[in-house]
């Protein structure tokens, strides 16, 4: 049996249908002799977890991440 294979269309709503499914949770954090940055867990409605995400030191930082994992800022 062949593999299925996903086209981008395809691949791009799975993950805006994923999003509604997504709760935020954004601390502030300091690391590093108090070196700001947002430390951001994605989980699903049931607090299962999907995502850590890691740590960045500005705002605008947090956005490019959010949009490489989900190639989209309509959601923002």
């Amino acid at each position: 049996m062949p593999k299925a294979t996903l086209s981008q269309a395809e691949l791009l709503r799975k993950q805006k249908d994923a999003l509604s499914e997504v709760v935020i949770d954004v601390e502030t954090m300091a690391i590093f002799d108090s070196l700001p940055g947002f430390l951001c867990f994605l989980k699903n409605r049931s607090g299962e977890h999907l995502y850590a995400s890691g740590l960045w030191t500005t705002r605008h930082g947090f956005r490019e991440a959010w949009e490489m994992l989900f190639k989209t800022d309509q959601d923002l």
